[in-house]
């Protein structure tokens, strides 16, 4: 694991993106030639993957107020990109970068692991669209308050929606300290199992079967950190993950803490059948269920990993200083490279 390549994209954007955005956020088309790059205000940049030059810039609204870009992916063929900033989604053509459709949500919007399907969530509800067409597939209805999911995944083989969700009292001092519990002397992982022994926050695992349109599953987990993500393991498993460690649970609903340090930005390799996350000091954790392997990506342009995305076997990073980072595990060269 210690073979590592990098190529650092900086990216020095000039057509009036506010720089006070949330960082960055890109893809990069099926073909692997194009790399689609955001910094919030509904900015987009088109960048050809192998020159890293500009393609094109646009901005999908005239006006916009200062937007977090929260879903940007290609869809299988890479004739559509679906962008989400603020309370829009934008389906766009990639032969000509016109708005196909631009929908209003209302919640959050999720992507299935193929690409081949967007869920919008909102009035206890799931609603699916085909990502070429942004028809309406199915509607699935779930009786989970909006304010109270906390993240959403689709399951290795799309078939199955895990949503992870707490019921809030904003009225109890627990809840206004975001839930967080400070156990002194416990080491993260003694933290966690006590947690887990109902001592932590009541949250919920709820799964959801697609094609039968139903709740498959409802299960109740403690936990004290919110800030969890999942991450569907092709063994029909996921993973919980918060900056205080990483829990895995089975499809049997078996809990295993892992006693590793946590961080974010969780991710599956399911090329290599490796879980990705990223630390606030600029290194990769990569960790094959029994040890982790830190890849430092620290150079004088970063500092701050925003973002991670695992592709291929391929982890694409961005950073808070608008760069772009491509990690692999043959050979290792660091390629600073302006694109104006």
């Amino acid at each position: 694991m210690k073979n590592l390549k990098i190529i650092v994209l900086s990216l020095f954007i000039g057509i009036g993106v506010n720089s006070n955005a949330f960082g960055g956020v890109y893809n990069i088309s099926p073909d692997g030639k194009t790399i689609v790059y955001s910094a919030g205000n509904y900015a987009l940049y088109i960048i050809d993957a192998v020159t890293l030059q500009v393609k094109d810039r646009m901005r999908l609204e005239k006006d916009p107020d200062q937007a977090f870009n929260s879903i940007y992916t290609f869809s299988p063929d890479g004739k559509t990109f679906l962008f989400s900033a603020g309370w829009d989604i934008f389906v766009l053509n990639t032969e000509n970068w016109q708005v196909k459709r631009k929908i209003k949500k209302e919640g959050d919007v999720f992507v299935s692991d193929d690409n081949s399907t967007f869920v919008l969530y909102d009035e206890k509800k799931l609603t699916f669209y085909d990502m070429n067409t942004a028809n309406i597939t199915k509607t699935i209805v779930v009786e989970i308050d909006e304010d109270d999911i906390q993240n959403v995944t689709f399951t290795v083989d799309n078939s199955k929606l895990i949503i992870l969700s707490e019921e809030i009292d904003s009225d109890t001092e627990e809840d206004k300290n975001y839930g967080y519990k400070d156990f002194d002397g416990l080491t993260d992982k003694e933290e966690i199992e006590k947690d887990l022994k109902n001592d932590g926050k009541e949250m919920t695992y709820t799964i959801v079967n697609i094609s039968e349109s139903k709740i498959e599953k409802t299960k109740k987990i403690w936990f004290s950190n919110r800030s969890m993500e999942i991450v569907s393991l092709a063994d029909n498993s996921f993973i919980l993950g918060c900056s205080d460690g990483v829990v895995k649970v089975d499809a049997n609903d078996v809990i295993t803490v892992f006693n590793i340090e946590g961080g974010s930005n969780y991710n599956y390799d399911n090329i290599n059948n490796l879980l990705i996350y990223t630390s606030s000091f600029c290194s990769v954790k990569v960790f094959n269920f029994e040890f982790v392997n830190e890849l430092d990506v620290k150079n004088k342009y970063v500092s701050f990993i925003d973002n991670c995305i695992v592709k291929d076997g391929k982890y694409y990073l961005s950073f808070n200083e608008y760069c772009i980072a491509i990690c692999t595990k043959n050979g290792v060269s660091v390629s600073p490279t302006p694109i104006y």
